[in-house]
Parts: C-alpha cells; structure tokens; sequence
C-alpha cells in the first residue's frame, strides 16, 4: 500500500480510537476541513472551514452525540493528483457507529483529501467531506426535534 492510502488508513484509526494527539500531528499547519455540498449549511456547525484545533475540538464535540464514529476501511480509495499537481486521495467511506443513546450512527462519505510535503514527511493538508446529505439533515432535524421536509 503506498505512504498516502497508509495516511488515510491511519487518520481512519485515530477518528475511531479518539487519538487526537497523533491525529494533530498528521495535520498541516496549513489544514483545512469543511462539509460538502454547502447547501448542508446548519450541519457545519458555524463553521464553514476549519483549522487543525478547530476541527480536533469538532471531533471532540461530536462525542456529546456520537459515542463511536465507526468509520470502516475504504470502500474505494483513489490516489490522485489535483489540477495544481498536489497529492489527493478520494476515499469512499460508511461508517458502523453508534450514537451516545446506543442508536446506530450510520453514514456515508467522500472525503477529498489533499496532502503537503514530500514522501516520507507529508501531511493532511485539506480534507473536503460530502456527506449523505439526506441521512445528515434527517440525523439534524431528530435532534432539533423536527420532522424533515420531502
């Protein structure tokens, strides 16, 4: 397997096991992550982009709700380069999880993403999610304690 699917693979673990200190250190200074499409809006949590303490402080929040993100191995994984030549990997994901009132927390993603550096010392530069919109804005909506709109 090569240095960038091996990356992803380990940002999968430290997701599920909560390693947020060698999860920080994958990220770049420079990192940035946000949710996809934008139409998602109230599901990015005030936050269109984030930084690298934004997003480990996301994850973080995210256990007031999800008690395992059960994020499984890739589906697909692609490595890729984008148009400014910068290594990318598209990763198709579902997760297996559980939310904290014992109800599965069941997803899919995309996740595009873009690595700094050269081989040996790279770094999670960006990470764009697209997300089952469909399952997220129901997911809101339950909690906020409304019915979603056909």
């Amino acid at each position: 397997m090569s240095e960038l699917s091996n990356l992803v693979l380990a940002l999968i673990n430290d997701i599920n096991t909560k390693n947020y200190d060698d999860l920080l250190a994958m990220l770049s200074p420079e990192f940035v992550h946000g949710f996809l499409p934008a139409s998602l809006g109230k599901l990015n949590m005030g936050a269109e982009n984030r930084n690298r303490e934004q997003f480990i402080a996301f994850l973080k929040a995210m256990e007031q709700s999800v008690a395992a993100f059960g994020l499984q191995p890739p589906l697909e994984l692609f490595e890729s380069r984008d148009a400014t030549g910068r290594d990318t990997v598209i990763a198709h994901l579902v997760t297996d999880g559980k939310s904290v009132s014992g109800k599965p927390f069941l997803n899919e993603y995309i996740m595009i993403i873009k690595f700094d550096g050269a081989e040996g010392s790279r770094k999670i530069w960006k990470i764009s999610e697209f997300v089952d919109s469909k399952y997220s804005y129901d997911r809101l909506m339950a909690e906020m304690g409304t019915q979603s709109q056909p």
